[in-house]
């Protein structure tokens, strides 16, 4: 065991000298916190309109990051997080929202530097499958 923690702390004391990367990757877990966690509401007839919000849940990630050219690189993300919603005063089921992005990055120095600032731009999407509904199902 000792062993296994000292090749640990070894390996991230050398990280600041280890030469740059051609690619990345990375695994995330966390929470899902919603800070405006107002998704819109239903109206009914007897009721009027009903508010539904989300509740806070799980989160896991991965991501990959890959420097194609000299300065020009490309990063892929994709998120999973599961939460609850609330319609009204009832809670419901779970509901599933999945993330995808990508970002284009151009670094101001080449690769193998030690130092590389960078700039990115990019899109994403968030697609929320409301209980009941599979993420699988099309």
């Amino acid at each position: 065991m000792q062993r296994v923690l000292c090749s640990i702390v070894l390996a991230i004391l050398s990280a600041g000298a280890a030469a740059a990367q051609s690619a990345e990757i990375g695994l995330s877990v966390g929470a899902s916190a919603f800070n405006n966690n107002g998704i819109g509401s239903l109206r009914t007839f007897e009721d009027g309109l009903i508010p539904e919000t989300l509740g806070n849940g799980v989160r896991i990630g991965a991501r990959w990051a890959t420097n194609s050219w000299v300065f020009l690189g490309h990063e892929f993300s994709y998120a999973f997080q599961r939460t609850s919603l609330q319609i009204g005063a009832n809670p419901a089921d779970g509901m599933t929202v999945q993330n995808l992005y990508y970002n284009f990055v151009a670094h101001a120095t080449p690769s193998g530097a030690r130092v590389r600032p960078f700039g990115t731009v990019g899109a994403g999407v968030s697609v929320y499958f409301p209980p009941g509904a599979s993420s699988l199902s099309g």
